[in-house]
């Protein structure tokens, strides 16, 4: 994974490479249960090995020659790039929720024991669950200096009315700070957010019968500050789909509506729902149940 700073000129500067974060886990769904199943060691060769650095040098070998081609992986440009004199790190202050403000605080410390004078250019975008950039919300330029082996704490704000237009269905939010050392030390901080969205919940009767009438609740909210309209509720059960229309949310409602289904077979079955309205798609929830024989009489 590779961070650039592109001057006017067009040309660029990396300031971070890192090879050890990308694929460290990677998982699916078991077959038959919502267990997670770890396949990383299934997926690929381990990081580093003979077999993992032929397959990269061959990836390499099909991208087009370019100025961004990636060079020999055996060269210093696949090292991480670290900066041992300047610390860096975002820390979430509270849980990120949907509609409220993000509280973040930027941690730098100073490990040298000179004085240090750093410009960190903040900027926050709404991007892509790939990381791909959509829309930048934020830029803010500062600069600090810093005693030997000195630390500060810088707070950010991000208010809802910033970035809630420019979210996308991944409700996803990355926080980046390029310090600058006045000696020519660039150290790139970053944080991926995604957003927490509202939980959906499904009450079930305890016992749910095969044949016979079941009436499940959910309930859904609006996290805005804001009303919501166009709120449709997407029901899927037994690969069947059902689209129910609801009312409108003013800022901060909770609702709930009442769905009645009748179960034709005997197991373990689900019910998911998805929420969806003109500010936000796609909130889901699903419950679990198990369809019992008739009771005996």
């Amino acid at each position: 994974m590779n961070r650039w700073v592109v001057k006017k000129d067009g040309s660029r500067v990396r300031v971070y490479c890192d090879t050890c974060s990308i694929g460290t886990h990677i998982s699916t769904k078991a077959v038959g249960s919502n267990q997670r199943v770890d396949i990383t060691n299934t997926y690929k060769y381990p990081e580093g090995s003979a077999e993992e650095r032929n397959v990269y040098k061959k990836a390499c070998s099909k991208l087009p020659r370019s100025s961004s081609r990636p060079r020999a992986p055996d060269d210093a440009s696949s090292e991480l790039i670290t900066h041992p004199e300047l610390f860096g790190k975002f820390r979430l202050a509270q849980p990120p929720l949907l509609g409220k403000d993000i509280e973040l605080i930027l941690t730098l410390a100073n490990l040298s024991s000179l004085p240090k004078s750093v410009t960190v250019n903040l900027s926050v975008s709404s991007v892509l669950y790939t990381r791909t950039a959509v829309q930048e919300i934020l830029k803010e330029t500062m600069h600090l200096d810093f005693g030997s082996q000195e630390e500060k704490h810088i707070p950010l704000r991000i208010p809802y009315g910033h970035y809630g237009a420019s979210l996308t269905d991944d409700k996803k939010l990355l926080v980046t700070a390029l310090c600058d050392v006045r000696e020519g030390v660039k150290l790139l901080v970053e944080k991926a957010i995604t957003l927490e969205s509202p939980n959906i919940t499904i009450a079930v009767p305890p016992k749910v019968e095969v044949n016979k009438p079941t009436t499940v609740e959910i309930f859904y909210s609006n996290p805005l500050p804001e009303p919501v309209t166009d709120c449709v509720l997407l029901l899927t059960l037994l690969g069947q789909a059902v689209k129910i229309n609801v009312a409108g949310l003013a800022p901060g409602e909770r609702s709930k509506i009442y769905f009645e289904f009748t179960p034709r077979t005997v197991g373990a079955m689900q019910l998911h729902v998805d929420f969806s309205c003109n500010k936000f798609h796609h909130v889901k929830g699903f419950v679990l149940m198990q369809i019992t024989p008739p009771a005996s009489h």
